[in-house]
C-alpha cells in the first residue's frame, strides 16, 4: 500500500466516499430532526391555540349563562316583591275597610240605642204627664172637697 499509488488513490476515494456518505447521512438526520421539531412545535402551537379558543368560548358561554341566570333571578325576585307588596297593600286596605265598617256599624248602633233610649224616655214622660193630667181631671171632677 505504501508504494502503490492506485491503491492509495482507491483508499482515499473510499474514505472520501465514506466521509461524504456519513456527512450526507448526518445532514439528512439533522434535517429530519429539525423538520420533526418544527412540525411538533407547529402542532403544539395549533393545539394550544385551539385549546385557548375553546376555553375562551366556554368562559364566554358560562358568563352569558350566569348573566342570564342573574337577570332571571332578579326579575323573579322583583315580581315576587311586587306581588308581596300588592298583597300586603290589599290586605291592609281590606283590614282598614273592615275596621272602618265595624266602627261605622258600632257608631250607628250606639246612635240607634241613644235614639231608642230618648224615645223611651219621651214616651215615659208623655205617659207620666198624661197620667198626671188624667188623675188631676178625675180628682177635680169626682172628688168632693
Amino acid at each position: 500500500m505504501d508504494g502503490d499509488p492506485a491503491m492509495a488513490t482507491a483508499t482515499a476515494a473510499a474514505m472520501a466516499t465514506a466521509m461524504a456518505t456519513a456527512m450526507a447521512t448526518a445532514t439528512a438526520i439533522a434535517r429530519a430532526t429539525a423538520m420533526a421539531t418544527a412540525m411538533a412545535t407547529a402542532t403544539a402551537t395549533a393545539m394550544a391555540t385551539a385549546m385557548a379558543t375553546a376555553m375562551a368560548s366556554a368562559i364566554a358561554i358560562a358568563t352569558a349563562m350566569a348573566t342570564a341566570m342573574a337577570t332571571a333571578m332578579a326579575t323573579a325576585m322583583a315580581k315576587a316583591t311586587a306581588t308581596a307588596m300588592a298583597t300586603a297593600m290589599a290586605t291592609a286596605t281590606a283590614m282598614a275597610t273592615a275596621t272602618a265598617m265595624a266602627t261605622a256599624t258600632a257608631m250607628a248602633t250606639a246612635m240607634a240605642t241613644a235614639m231608642a233610649t230618648a224615645m223611651a224616655r219621651a214616651i215615659a214622660m208623655a205617659t207620666a204627664t198624661a197620667t198626671a193630667i188624667h188623675f188631676t181631671y178625675l180628682k177635680d171632677r169626682y172628688l168632693v172637697y
